[in-house]
C-alpha cells in the first residue's frame, strides 16, 4: 500500500514538472515572437511625412552666380570682330599688318577700300591715346615745264617728296654696304628702332637693345665703323 502511494506521488511530481516546463517554454517562445513582430513592424512601417514647417526648401542657384549680366565693357562674343593685327617679322625686323586674313608689308599692297578701312581704324585707335592724326590733304598736281613741253608733248608731274630717313636707317644703309664685302654678310646683321627700346641690333633672329649689348666683338666693331662713316658724312654738311 505504501509502495503504491510513493509511485503515485512520483507520477504526480513528474507530470507537474513536465507541465511547468512546458509553461516556461511557452512563455519564452511568446516573448521571442513578440520581439520578432515588433522588429518587423518597425522596419516595415512607412516613414511619417514631414511637417510643413520641416519641409526642405528647394535649393536655388544664386542668380549672381548663374547669370552674369553683360556690361558695356564685355560685349557679346558674336558682336566682336578683329579689324587689324600688327606683327613683326623676326628675321627682317619689319612690321607686318594682317587684315581680313591677308598680310601686307605696306599700304601700297592694299586696294582702295581696304586702305580706307585701315586708315579709319587707325584714327579710331588714336583716339584711345588722345592722339590727333592729321587729315590727308588733297594732292595738287602741278604741271612743271620741261624740255619736251616746247615740242608739244604732255608735261610731267612732280613726284611727291620721299620720306626722310631716320638716323638709324641711314646708319643701317651704310652698314649694309660694309657687309657686302665682309665675312659677316651671312649673319643678317641690321639695325632698327623700336619704340621705348631705342636702337635694336639684329643678328639673325636674335636682337640686342643697343650696340654695347651685342656679345660679338666683330659685329659690334663693324656697326661702330658704320656709325663713324655716318658722322664723317654728316659733319661735312
Amino acid at each position: 500500500m505504501l509502495g503504491e502511494e510513493n509511485i503515485l506521488f512520483m507520477l504526480v511530481f513528474v507530470v507537474g514538472g513536465v507541465i511547468f516546463g512546458a509553461l516556461i517554454m511557452y512563455l519564452i517562445m511568446d516573448v521571442r515572437q513578440n520581439q520578432r513582430n515588433a522588429s518587423e513592424h518597425r522596419h516595415t512601417q512607412p516613414l511619417s511625412a514631414p511637417n510643413a514647417s520641416e519641409k526642405e526648401e528647394p535649393v536655388t542657384q544664386n542668380q549672381n552666380e548663374s547669370q552674369i549680366p553683360e556690361t558695356k565693357n564685355s560685349p557679346p562674343e558674336l558682336e566682336r570682330k578683329k579689324l587689324v593685327g600688327f606683327w613683326r617679322d623676326i628675321k627682317s625686323g619689319h612690321l607686318l599688318v594682317q587684315m581680313e586674313d591677308q598680310w601686307f608689308e605696306n599700304t601700297k599692297q592694299m586696294d582702295e577700300g581696304l586702305r580706307l578701312r585701315y586708315d579709319r581704324t587707325l584714327r579710331e585707335a588714336a583716339q584711345w591715346l588722345d592722339m590727333v592724326l592729321s587729315q590727308p590733304g588733297v594732292e595738287k598736281r602741278v604741271e612743271t615745264p620741261n624740255a619736251a613741253a616746247s615740242n608739244g608733248q604732255i608735261t610731267g608731274l612732280d613726284e611727291p617728296p620721299k620720306r626722310k630717313m631716320t638716323i638709324v636707317e641711314q646708319v643701317d644703309e651704310i652698314l649694309q654696304d660694309l657687309l657686302k664685302e665682309s665675312p659677316l654678310k651671312e649673319q643678317n646683321i641690321r639695325l632698327s628702332e623700336i619704340y621705348n627700346k631705342g636702337v635694336v641690333v639684329w643678328v639673325g633672329t636674335q636682337y640686342f637693345e643697343g650696340i654695347d649689348a651685342v656679345p660679338h666683338e666683330d659685329v659690334k666693331q663693324i656697326i661702330k665703323t658704320a656709325v663713324k662713316k655716318w658722322e664723317v658724312k654728316n659733319s661735312s654738311r
